[in-house]
């Protein structure tokens, strides 16, 4: 019996050795080596460089002349970045000698003459489609943005060589103060001005300088929502803030256009004169939410 009990209390420790062992299933270990962070970039070319560019050179601006010019903006980096955009002070040259015929009449105390009558409009062509086109982002003098609309069309029940009057128009006064009015069709076709007034209660819109033939009921026009104002109101303008003007994804490309017109009714007073304006683009991180 003695006998029997030692052999069983073996077995059970025996039993008990195996139980404690420890058991390898199948596995296959991987690797992640080389975890990392690297910070995203913002790049803004102008004109495909990271260096000053001059977007516009007139030498020979006068009365009745228009024109334009536009440089590229491009977010060559590989991050989301906000727009901004400002500007410097209008730095106004008297040419005094032969050519200058008089003392300084416009804004006074030397503010000069060029800047004071040559009008610009400011705008980002979003699509780069080379036109004011819809999506597009237009600057004001006031410091805001506001976007291209479709063009307002319709024909004459009236006019003279400085007024078109429709009873079609249903714009609050002054609404169209500081657009293009182009007359493309009938009488006066092709001939453009820049709308200075436009009184609702007779549907009259008035221009400056005048047409050189007056418009009558077959004259057919279109009126774009492209802002025009003197150069000098512009100065030290900034559009963005906080929030951009844009964002620009990276990649992403603008086109930048400035127009510009000097009315007729500019004079003697401009003569050799210069005008002279400096812009600042700035890409900046968007916020966190």
């Amino acid at each position: 019996m003695k006998k029997l009990l030692g052999l069983t209390i073996a077995a059970l420790l025996i039993i008990g050795m195996v139980g404690g062992g420890t058991w390898a299933y199948f596995s296959d270990p991987e690797t992640s080596p080389d975890n990392s962070l690297t910070a995203g970039t913002l790049d803004l070319d102008i004109n495909s460089a990271d260096a000053p560019y001059t977007i516009l050179t007139v030498t020979t601006a006068n009365p009745g002349v228009s024109g334009s010019g536009f440089t590229t903006l491009a977010n060559s980096g590989s991050l989301t970045g906000e727009l901004d955009i400002a500007t410097g002070v209008v730095t106004n040259t008297e040419s005094i000698g032969a050519t200058e015929y008089e003392a300084d009449v416009i804004g006074g105390g030397g503010v000069g003459e060029l800047g004071g009558v040559a009008l610009i409009a400011i705008f980002i062509d979003v699509d780069v489609s080379t036109t004011w086109n819809t999506g597009d982002i237009g600057l004001k003098s006031d410091a805001t943005t506001y976007t291209q609309a479709a063009p307002v069309t319709g024909t004459a029940d009236s006019g003279t060589t400085t007024t078109l009057t429709d009873d079609a128009l249903i714009q609050a006064d002054d609404f169209f103060n500081g657009m293009i009015l182009s007359i493309t069709g009938g009488t006066g076709s092709p001939q453009s001005s820049l709308i200075t007034d436009f009184v609702a209660a007779t549907d009259t819109i008035t221009v400056t300088p005048a047409f050189t033939v007056a418009i009558d009921a077959t004259s057919v026009y279109s009126i774009s929502n492209l802002l025009y104002a003197t150069m000098n109101s512009y100065a030290s303008k900034s559009w963005g803030g906080s929030a951009g003007i844009e964002n620009m994804l990276a990649s992403a490309t603008d086109n930048f256009y400035i127009m510009w017109r000097v009315p007729t009714s500019a004079d003697n007073t401009i003569q050799g004169d210069s005008a002279k304006i400096s812009f600042t683009f700035t890409l900046e991180q968007p916020a966190a939410d």
